[in-house]
């Protein structure tokens, strides 16, 4: 209003300026008429203008408020997101105390065993060493004994030696598989190392993604820091676009933070199952490990002796069918002197070329015989470190059966191709 007045003076002044610069042009009722509405016009237009300007004030005004009252909001949910943060924080640092304890236990773990490797190589060709003394002792107590005894024990003495024999044998034996158990527990070492490394790069992951967390939480200290500032700037008003754009960035950034935790706490509950899961299954293998070269040990033992109890009578059975097909062969040449007509003579001699092409088979089965042996003999001191002695007993018992089957039939001439 007082801008109006300061106008309307002005209008006046210049009009009396006017007025008293041109004297002799008089004012008439009319002029006056036209200044005096002039004024009202320019009056109404600066009264429009006041009322348009008290309305935009009070849509800001309104606006304002609307937004303070938000941002008070936000800022309440934004509160438990802070303790959040730190109770984040505090299972971290508990996570990475437990992961360190459980480093430090692997390590000493993984010492100890290789201390008794260490050990158990050393110790071995020791033992090897005074298993042989006591073989040789053995055997020079054997020589002494036999030296003394009479010519008539020379039984006894072959016995003996056999003993000793079989005795060298299952020692032999038993030194392979303590051989191949030690190359076992070597392997286990390595992959026991193996699954180590595997745990160390899972807790390089859980750092990297320590770090990120670090980040995104000053990431969001820095959002705080300008919204606190821009609740401070009171002069300056954003307009409704940018305080939308504003809004879901804001809204945007804080998702991605709650995701990201989210997942950060899943991993690290996942890396935790996974390294106990890792440590019970160890200590499970290693007890099996243990159970499994003892267990060997003792089926190993419980097979020669049952190897060498399928052999040797299989081998007196075929010396003693051997015998029956010689004597059932000078029969027939007995029974031939004794018959004198031509047409049994004949006959005689097609049972004969029968009875030689039957042995000539016989033989040739004897030899693929002898040849499928030696490589089973051969395949049982090989296939003993990898326990399949199963399987050459299965096979062992398989073949000289069918065989015996056949030669019993053909030794009585019942075989027929």
């Amino acid at each position: 209003m007082r801008n109006m007045k300061i106008l309307l003076l002005i209008i006046l002044a210049i009009a009396l300026g006017e007025c008293r610069a041109k004297p002799t042009v008089p004012v008439t009722h009319e002029d006056i008429r036209d200044v005096i509405l002039m004024l009202v016009r320019v009056l109404s237009a600066t009264e429009d203008k006041l009322r348009r300007h008290e309305l935009r004030e009070r849509s800001v005004s309104d606006i304002t408020k609307k937004m303070i009252y938000n941002i008070d909001k936000r800022m309440k949910t934004l509160d438990p997101v802070i303790g959040a943060a730190t109770r984040l924080d505090e299972r971290i640092t508990d996570v990475e105390k437990t992961l360190f304890v459980n480093d430090i236990k692997d390590n000493n773990q993984m010492e100890e065993i290789k201390n008794l490797l260490v050990d158990i190589k050393t110790s071995f060709p020791m033992l090897i060493d005074k298993v042989k003394a006591d073989i040789l002792l053995e055997l020079k107590s054997n020589d002494e004994i036999n030296v003394k005894t009479l010519p008539a024990e020379e039984s006894s003495e072959e016995t003996t030696e056999t003993s000793t024999v079989e005795e060298v044998i299952s020692i032999s034996n038993k030194i392979d598989v303590l051989s191949s158990s030690i190359q076992q527990i070597q392997d286990e070492l390595t992959r026991l190392k193996n699954e180590q490394q595997n745990t160390q790069e899972l807790n390089n992951k859980f750092s990297s993604y320590i770090d990120k967390f670090q980040v995104l939480l000053t990431n969001n200290e820095n959002l705080l820091k300008k919204f606190e500032t821009k609740l401070g700037d009171d002069e300056v008003l954003p307009q409704d676009d940018t305080q939308l754009r504003w809004q879901a960035s804001i809204t945007q950034a804080l998702e991605k933070t709650e995701n990201d935790v989210e997942d950060i706490l899943e991993e690290v509950e996942h890396t935790n199952i996974k390294t106990i899961d890792l440590i019970y299954q160890l200590e499970k293998k290693i007890t099996n490990s243990e159970n499994t070269i003892k267990e060997k040990l003792e089926t190993i033992a419980k097979e020669t002796k049952l190897i060498s109890e399928v052999v040797i009578p299989n081998t007196e059975d075929l010396d003693v069918k051997t015998e029956i097909m010689n004597v059932s062969i000078e029969d027939m040449k007995d029974k031939l002197s004794q018959i004198d007509s031509e047409k049994s003579i004949q006959k005689l001699n097609v049972q004969l070329n029968n009875s030689q092409t039957l042995l000539e088979e016989y033989e040739i089965k004897l030899s693929e015989y002898s040849s499928k042996l030696t490589p089973l003999m051969q395949s049982i001191a090989t296939e003993m470190k990898n326990d399949q002695c199963t399987k050459i007993l299965q096979g062992w018992y398989d073949i000289p059966l069918i065989y015996l089957f056949q030669i019993l039939l053909f030794s009585f001439g019942w075989a027929k191709d």
